[in-house]
């Protein structure tokens, strides 16, 4: 197991359960420990409660979108690196990409390209250690 996956902080927004537990399998079964939460609003408060290294983040969720609550965690935590998930590329997603997020995984994904996103995430600078 990779020593980086133990000490690695992941937070996954996504208002599909059936994501959040998918994304929270693969991780686990890849050494790595995740939170999930619903939506927005609940990622901000988890933000405000702890530092995350890499958040997974739907773009299209109802209350608060992905772009939105990713601009509001980064005023909270600057260093968080940001993935933003949809089920298909669009003018949220890029802007999202253009604003900080590093990548936009496309679902439905495969498990190779969220691991390899997750390994480039931790690598940025920003969360670098």
């Amino acid at each position: 197991m990779n020593m980086c996956a133990k000490r690695t902080k992941i937070l996954i927004i996504d208002d599909e359960l059936i994501i959040r537990n998918l994304l929270l399998d693969v991780l686990a079964s890849n050494g790595y420990a995740a939170i999930a939460v619903p939506g927005g609003l609940e990622g901000i408060a988890k933000a405000r409660q702890m530092e995350f290294d890499v958040i997974f983040s739907d773009i299209h969720m109802p209350k608060m979108n992905g772009l939105e609550t990713m601009r509001q965690i980064k005023k909270i935590s600057p260093r968080t690196v940001f993935v933003i998930m949809g089920s298909y590329p669009d003018k949220e997603g890029e802007l999202a990409c253009r604003e900080g997020a590093i990548a936009q995984l496309q679902k439905p994904f495969n498990i190779a390209e969220v691991l390899s996103v997750l390994e480039a995430a931790i690598k940025f600078p920003a969360i670098s250690r």
